[in-house]
């Protein structure tokens, strides 16, 4: 199956920032964000996942986003999948501004 590169920012504030209430709500979302999403890791669909970072220097770290890596049969399956995801259905995630785009892993390392 071929591989998608997946960058979604999430939602932005009047001044372009990540609000403190996004952030609360991916804290608060997090458990069943992972949970939803551990059977498109279990079918090997989600290859790799994890947040955008604002930058390596804040501590805590602070997430303004995700990149994902999916393997699926198509650019609308990944779309409909990300869809359902909590992040989405919380509206951290701009699906507006994801993007989706074909992908080939030229070496892949088991972890």
């Amino acid at each position: 199956m071929p591989d998608w590169l997946v960058q979604i920012s999430d939602h932005r504030d009047a001044t372009g920032e990540v609000s403190e209430a996004v952030l609360q709500a991916r804290r608060d979302n997090f458990t069943v964000h992972a949970a939803h999403n551990k059977r498109h890791v279990e079918a090997g669909h989600v290859v790799v996942s994890g947040p955008l970072l604002a930058s390596h220097d804040d501590e805590p770290r602070r997430p303004v986003g995700s990149v994902m890596v999916w393997s699926a049969r198509s650019e609308a399956e990944v779309r409909a999948w990300l869809r359902e995801d909590p992040y989405a259905q919380a509206g951290i995630w701009d699906l507006a501004r994801a993007t989706v785009t074909p992908y080939f892993c030229a070496v892949r390392a088991p972890l």
